[in-house]
């Protein structure tokens, strides 16, 4: 189901824009995990920051994040960047890895 992000696991340079680009796409093709209203679903679970240990989230809860991270990138430029670069996407897309069954 996440296969479209987590081929981005092997990568990390310069892929803040394609990996934009998939976050959407996925919140376009899932309107039933409606991350539109990430800010909703962050704030039911009590997560204020992408620091956040994803290792138990459910995929929704997972993506969630991701979207947050994405969508503040706009306005804080650089932070999608910096998130890729401190391992915090990676650790939320070998979360979704290991949700679809590992390998």
């Amino acid at each position: 189901m996440y296969e479209s992000l987590t081929k981005f696991l092997s990568r990390t340079d310069g892929i803040e824009y394609e990996f934009a680009d998939a976050v959407n796409d996925f919140v376009i093709a899932h309107p039933d995990f409606d991350l539109r209203n990430y800010k909703a679903i962050l704030s039911e679970h009590n997560i204020t920051s992408p620091k956040v240990d994803v290792s138990s989230f459910d995929g929704k809860l997972v993506m969630t994040v991701i979207v947050a991270i994405v969508r503040t990138d706009r306005f804080h430029e650089g932070l999608l960047k910096r998130c890729i670069e401190d391992g915090r996407i990676e650790k939320c897309l070998l979360r979704l890895k290991e949700l679809d069954g590992g390998d």
